[in-house]
C-alpha cells in the first residue's frame, strides 16, 4: 500500500466510528480491485457478492480466509435467502460468523482431521459445533456411520441444517442433542452464538476476544462410556475413531478412563486439547497401548493431540 493510500485510509477511518463501515474502508484500501465499498454496500468481485450495510459483517473480518478457500479448495460463496452459502464441489453449507469460516478452513483446507481410513470405521464426533467436521468424516468412503454430540440447542439448529443441506451424507450422520461427560448431569452456563466453536461445559471461560452476546445455555451430559457401549454394540467388529473437540471438556471426559481401560474397539483419537496441558491426556492413552503424537499453538494453551494402536 503506497504512504498516500495509507494517510487517505487514517483520515478516512477518523470519519467514521461505525465498525461495519471502518471496516468496509479498511478493506477496500486494502483490496482495492476485489472490495468496492460505496453507498453502504460493499461488492465483493471475487464471489460476485454484495452485503449492504450492517448485514453480514463476518465477511468483513473473513475475506482472507474466504478468499484462500476459494482459491485453494475451489468454495462458491454466494448469497441465497438472505444466508451466505459456501459450496465446496462435494458439499454445501450456511456460514453464519467468522468462526464458521475460520473452521472451514481448520478442516477443508488445513486438513486437520485428513487421515485415510483403509478400513471400515465409525466415528464418534465429540463436540458437532455445526457439523462441519462429521460432513468431513462422512465424504470418507471407509466411514460407516458418524455418531455426533453437541449439547447446544442453537448450534445444533445450525449443525442440523448443514447436514441436510446435503442429502447423500445426511443418512450416514446420527446426532445427539446432548454431550460427553464421565458421568450423567445437567448443567446451565454461559454462551455466545457468535463464538460458539469455543464454547463448552465451562462457558465462554475459553473466549479471549470481546463476548459479542451471552445467554444462559441449559446442556445435559451423559457418560462416555455407555455411549461408547452402545455403539460398540451396533457395531461389534468394526474400529472406532473418536474426535474430540469439546473446549475443555476432554480432560472431564479422560476421568472416565482414569479406571476404566478405553475399550479396544477404539482405535484412533483426534483430539484438541486446552489450557490444562496434555500430561493428563497422554498418561491414559499411552497406558491403553496408543502412540500419541502432540502439537502446541503458539500461546501454547491449546493443540492437538493424535493417537493411534
Amino acid at each position: 500500500m503506497s504512504i498516500l493510500r495509507k494517510i487517505r485510509k487514517a483520515v478516512r477511518l477518523r470519519l467514521h466510528s461505525n465498525s461495519w463501515t471502518r471496516k468496509a474502508i479498511c478493506l477496500a484500501a486494502d483490496f482495492p480491485n476485489e472490495v468496492k465499498f460505496q453507498n453502504s454496500q460493499i461488492h465483493f468481485s471475487l464471489f460476485s457478492l454484495t452485503i449492504v450495510q450492517n448485514q453480514q459483517e463476518f465477511i468483513l473480518d473473513s475475506y482472507q480466509n474466504m478468499c484462500k478457500l476459494a482459491n485453494m479448495a475451489s468454495v462458491k460463496f454466494y448469497k441465497k435467502d438472505d444466508c451466505i452459502i459456501a459450496a465446496f464441489p462435494y458439499l454445501t453449507v450456511e456460514v453464519q460468523t467468522a468462526e464458521d469460516i475460520y473452521i472451514l478452513k481448520e478442516i477443508y483446507l488445513n486438513k486437520e482431521y485428513g487421515f485415510f481410513f483403509n478400513e471400515k470405521s465409525i466415528v464418534v464426533d465429540v463436540g458437532l459445533n455445526v457439523g462441519f467436521a462429521s460432513l468431513f468424516f462422512a465424504l470418507n468412503q471407509n466411514v460407516a456411520q458418524v455418531y455426533s454430540y453437541e449439547p447446544f440447542k442453537p448450534t445444533i439448529k445450525q449443525a442440523q441444517k448443514n447436514i441436510s443441506m446435503n442429502v447423500d451424507l445426511e443418512k450416514k450422520i446420527k446426532i445427539h442433542n446432548f454431550g460427553l461427560d464421565a458421568e450423567d448431569s445437567s448443567l446451565e452456563v454461559e454462551y455466545s452464538y457468535d463464538q460458539k466453536g469455543r464454547v463448552g461445559i465451562h462457558g465462554v471461560a475459553l473466549v479471549k476476544d470481546e463476548h459479542k452476546k451471552i445467554e444462559q445455555q441449559k446442556i445435559e451430559l451423559k457418560n462416555i462410556i455407555k455411549e461408547l457401549d452402545k455403539i460398540i454394540e451396533l457395531h461389534p467388529s468394526t474400529d472406532i475413531i473418536c474426535k474430540i473437540d469439546c473446549e475443555g471438556a476432554e480432560y472431564n471426559i479422560f476421568k472416565a478412563f482414569e479406571n476404566q481401560p478405553i475399550p479396544n474397539a477404539i482405535k484412533a483419537i483426534l483430539m484438541e486439547w486446552h489450557e490444562k496441558g496434555v500430561d493428563s491426556l497422554i498418561t491414559i492413552l499411552q497406558r491403553d497401548g496408543f502412540k500419541t503424537i502432540a502439537n502446541f499453538a503458539d500461546n501454547q494453551k491449546v493443540g492437538m493431540i493424535y493417537a493411534i494402536r
